[in-house]
């Protein structure tokens, strides 16, 4: 698969470095393009239409941001357009959908490069007046300043003029090409620079002087034009590849449901008589979660009733068993009292202490979003530690995100449940695995969610999802053919 929207910040970032396009001596330089664009401020600032002219200090040397064309000179943004704000509807009062004619274009419509027109809302007439003045118009450049910080784009034409959030912000620009500014401010280069400008306070915010200061590089204005007419005619051929590249995820999943289906109805794998009849699994589960419940290791939980057939999701071959999660599984929540780690207290050495950001849906991935636990903060952990082979489950937030775990020692975070089954064996983890992936998996999920705006389970009722359960045999059957099928549609 091809990372298209890594390529496409790459090719920006080379657009930025001057490196897509040949200098040509006949388009001036970057330092006449700016001291044409400064004296048509000093004259629009004499004619009343900008106001509170600027002039920011020059870039020195030791702020450039990384080497550009002798043409093109580092600029402040703040010294070649003026950024305004936008305003909030007041306080106790609502947009309408009502058709007003005094569109409102909210964060939630900005995207990256254009804002999304399909049910917008409006200004109710009786409150316009209080905000007229706060607009955006489709020569402008909008930057996001709250919320999803640093997004930049242009305004449709079909809502040019309308009401700005405060969320956002309007620039004002002179003798630039519009579409190599936001292609300027969309780079990974500026994008940094945007977030370190940021103020970190609890709900983060981009204050136009910030803006006013960042430092960008400015290319002759043909330049800017051959750069955007590169770009137009690459990143239409990377979507493409992005939708056929989607188009075909969508059907691998949709094929991988239908197998993962089909498998845990026994429909993949052949029945065979010497398996090992299901009941003396089931026995052996159940002297093994007495063990552990004598040995301290898990509490002593009531045996769930037997699901009654009227229950049974689906037929199931006749040497399979239906039975609750718990009825093979030991589920363990983490530790959540005194001796919880503070985030600001893990690091990326020590013992791992996983949540669904570490989950991949096969194991949990160590990269650079894995935290760690220090061996005295594990120590004091009551619950929640992981083995090798543990399945674990997110059941808060992103429901039902599931992984292996490969490494001999760790911890879950608040948000996970650990699935251990009780006589320890792979194979029976490794068809839960299997199980996770199925639509009867996701149709518990529904049944149990407790249907708040965080999405949560309770470990209880995980405990009584229900799972057709094979001999451990015909469960490595399985497992192997569901690997074997998938490994087949993706070469």
């Amino acid at each position: 698969m091809i990372d298209t929207q890594s390529l496409r910040g790459k090719i920006l970032d080379r657009a930025l470095h001057g490196e897509l396009t040949k200098q040509l001596s006949e388009d001036g330089t970057g330092a006449q393009l700016y001291q044409e664009i400064i004296e048509k401020r000093k004259e629009l600032s004499k004619t009343g239409e900008i106001k509170n002219l600027k002039k920011l200090p020059e870039v020195t040397e030791d702020e450039k941001l990384f080497d550009i064309p002798q043409t093109w000179k580092w600029i402040r943004l703040g010294n070649v357009s003026s950024i305004y704000g936008g305003k909030r509807i007041p306080a106790g009062r609502k947009l309408t959908t009502e058709d007003t004619g005094h569109k409102y274009i909210r964060v939630s419509e900005m995207k990256n490069e254009t804002v999304i027109v399909e049910n917008m809302l409006y200004v109710p007439e009786d409150i316009y007046p209080t905000i007229s003045q706060y607009i955006i118009n489709k020569e402008d450049v909008y930057i996001t300043v709250a919320g999803t910080i640093g997004k930049v784009g242009k305004i449709p034409e079909e809502i040019d003029g309308s009401n700005l959030t405060e969320n956002a912000d309007r620039i004002v620009f002179e003798m630039i090409d519009q579409d190599w500014l936001i292609s300027c401010l969309s780079s990974s280069e500026i994008q940094k620079e945007i977030s370190l400008s940021t103020t970190q306070v609890a709900q983060p915010k981009l204050a136009i002087k910030r803006i006013e200061d960042l430092i960008i590089p400015l290319p002759p204005l043909n330049e800017q034009k051959r750069m955007v007419q590169i770009l137009n005619q690459v990143f239409p051929v990377l979507d493409t590849i992005n939708a056929l590249q989607n188009q075909y995820i969508s059907n691998r999943e949709g094929l991988k449901s239908k197998l993962i289906d089909a498998a845990i109805q026994g429909k993949l794998t052949e029945q065979l008589p010497e398996d090992e009849n299901v009941a003396c699994t089931i026995g052996d589960l159940l002297e093994g979660r007495k063990d552990l419940v004598n040995s301290g290791e898990i509490r002593k939980k009531k045996i769930l009733p037997e699901i009654d057939e009227s229950e049974y999701p689906f037929d199931i071959p006749q040497n399979w068993k239906w039975v609750h999660i718990s009825d093979v599984w030991a589920i363990i929540n983490g530790d959540r009292g005194k001796n919880y780690p503070a985030k600001s207290t893990l690091s990326h050495e020590g013992i791992p202490f996983i949540s669904a950001l570490n989950l991949d849906g096969t194991t949990v991935v160590a990269d650079d979003e894995l935290m760690c636990l220090s061996d005295e903060q594990y120590e004091k952990l009551g619950s929640g530690k992981l083995r090798k082979g543990d399945v674990v489950v997110c059941i808060r937030g992103s429901l039902g995100k599931h992984g292996k775990y490969p490494f001999d020692k760790g911890a879950i975070a608040s948000s996970l449940i650990i699935a251990r089954n009780y006589i320890q064996n792979d194979v029976i983890n490794d068809y839960l695995m299997v199980y996770l992936d199925s639509q009867l998996f996701r149709d518990e999920i529904e049944k149990y969610n407790g249907g708040s705006a965080q999405p949560n389970l309770a470990a209880e009722s995980f405990e009584k999802f229900r799972i057709p359960f094979p001999p451990v045999d015909e469960q490595l059957r399985i497992v192997s053919r569901v690997n074997e099928l998938l490994e087949r549609t993706t070469e």
